[in-house]
Protein backbone atom coordinates (compact mmCIF):
# COMPACT_ATOMS: atom_id res chain seq x y z
CA UNK A 1 0.00 0.00 0.00
CA UNK A 2 2.69 2.77 0.69
CA UNK A 3 3.59 2.06 -3.24
CA UNK A 4 0.18 2.65 -4.06
CA UNK A 5 0.60 5.47 -1.92
CA UNK A 6 3.62 7.05 -3.45
CA UNK A 7 2.57 6.42 -7.17
CA UNK A 8 -0.66 8.21 -6.15
CA UNK A 9 1.59 10.87 -4.88
CA UNK A 10 3.50 11.08 -8.00
CA UNK A 11 1.22 10.81 -10.94
CA UNK A 12 -1.83 12.76 -9.23
CA UNK A 13 -0.78 16.34 -10.18
CA UNK A 14 -0.57 14.96 -13.74
CA UNK A 15 -3.92 13.99 -13.52
CA UNK A 16 -2.95 10.27 -14.44
CA UNK A 17 -4.59 8.51 -11.45
CA UNK A 18 -7.93 8.05 -9.41
CA UNK A 19 -8.32 6.03 -6.68
CA UNK A 20 -11.86 6.37 -6.18
CA UNK A 21 -13.53 9.94 -6.23
CA UNK A 22 -13.12 13.14 -8.86
CA UNK A 23 -12.80 15.46 -6.00
CA UNK A 24 -8.66 15.14 -5.60
CA UNK A 25 -8.50 16.05 -1.97
CA UNK A 26 -11.61 13.24 -1.37
CA UNK A 27 -9.71 10.57 -3.25
CA UNK A 28 -6.22 11.83 -1.26
CA UNK A 29 -7.81 11.31 1.66
CA UNK A 30 -9.25 7.77 1.11
CA UNK A 31 -5.96 6.53 -0.12
CA UNK A 32 -4.22 8.07 2.87
CA UNK A 33 -6.90 6.05 5.19
CA UNK A 34 -6.12 2.67 3.08
CA UNK A 35 -2.35 3.34 3.09
CA UNK A 36 -1.80 3.02 6.82
CA UNK A 37 -2.98 -0.17 6.63
CA UNK A 38 0.11 -1.85 6.84
CA UNK A 39 0.84 -0.11 10.07
CA UNK A 40 -2.22 -1.47 11.27
CA UNK A 41 -3.63 1.58 11.52
CA UNK A 42 -7.15 0.51 9.18
CA UNK A 43 -8.34 -2.31 7.22
CA UNK A 44 -8.57 -1.88 3.07
CA UNK A 45 -12.32 -3.62 2.87
CA UNK A 46 -13.11 -1.56 5.55
CA UNK A 47 -11.93 1.78 3.97
CA UNK A 48 -13.08 0.87 0.67
CA UNK A 49 -16.96 0.29 2.48
CA UNK A 50 -17.64 3.32 3.99
CA UNK A 51 -15.51 4.82 0.28
CA UNK A 52 -18.21 2.99 -1.24
CA UNK A 53 -21.11 5.00 1.56
CA UNK A 54 -19.81 8.58 0.08
CA UNK A 55 -21.15 10.60 -1.97
CA UNK A 56 -19.01 12.40 -4.11
CA UNK A 57 -18.54 15.91 -3.16
CA UNK A 58 -20.53 15.68 -0.31
CA UNK A 59 -19.09 16.62 2.86
CA UNK A 60 -21.59 15.34 5.10
CA UNK A 61 -21.46 11.76 3.60
CA UNK A 62 -17.98 11.39 4.19
CA UNK A 63 -18.68 12.54 7.40
CA UNK A 64 -21.08 9.92 8.24
CA UNK A 65 -19.46 6.77 6.61
CA UNK A 66 -16.61 7.41 8.84
CA UNK A 67 -18.43 7.49 12.11
CA UNK A 68 -20.36 4.94 11.04
CA UNK A 69 -17.15 2.69 10.29
CA UNK A 70 -15.39 4.24 13.88
CA UNK A 71 -19.07 2.83 15.14
CA UNK A 72 -18.70 -0.65 14.19
CA UNK A 73 -15.13 -1.10 14.53
CA UNK A 74 -15.56 -0.02 18.51
CA UNK A 75 -18.70 -2.05 19.39
CA UNK A 76 -16.39 -5.30 17.36
CA UNK A 77 -14.06 -4.09 19.94
CA UNK A 78 -15.83 -4.05 23.16
CA UNK A 79 -17.05 -7.47 21.89
CA UNK A 80 -13.79 -8.63 21.97
CA UNK A 81 -12.78 -7.67 25.09
CA UNK A 82 -15.80 -9.27 26.52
Amino acid sequence: MVYLFIFFCLFSSLGATKFVFDNEFLDFEALRSVSVSVYGGSDIGECLEACSNIKEGDDESWYQAWNQLAEKVEKRSKNFAN
